[in-house]
């Protein structure tokens, strides 16, 4: 958390596109080590081959929302218009964050028994 931190304090500033490229490039690279990855997810998590290819594909997919969202907002978001107001969203970098899944998947084996 302390290097997280530390190194926040200058990813912060790191405009919208150059975060976008960075989102595409870890993405690209976990599909292209889709198998492997899976494979370390069955290993090391005792998920079933299909639960863990499923988390692979997940995190790919929530890469390239992150980077479809940040790419055509350039950092903003669209508000619904009420007439009369002029309302505007901005995304901001909040901090270093930590998650703590729930365990609420059996284990199985790689061969999805």
């Amino acid at each position: 958390m302390e290097a997280a931190a530390k190194a926040f304090e200058s990813w912060k500033r790191v405009p919208a596109e150059k975060r976008v490229e960075v989102l595409f490039r870890a993405a690209k690279s976990i599909r292209e080590r889709k198998f492997e990855i899976s494979a370390w997810i069955c290993y090391e998590v005792g998920k079933s081959w299909v639960e863990a290819d499923a988390d692979t594909a997940e995190t790919i997919d929530f890469l390239r929302i992150l980077w479809t969202r940040d790419a055509a907002a350039g950092g903003a978001a669209e508000v619904t218009p009420y007439q009369n107001e002029r309302n505007f969203m901005t995304y901001i970098p909040l901090g270093v964050g930590a998650v703590i899944p729930p365990w609420n998947f059996s284990g199985g084996d790689c061969d999805g028994q």
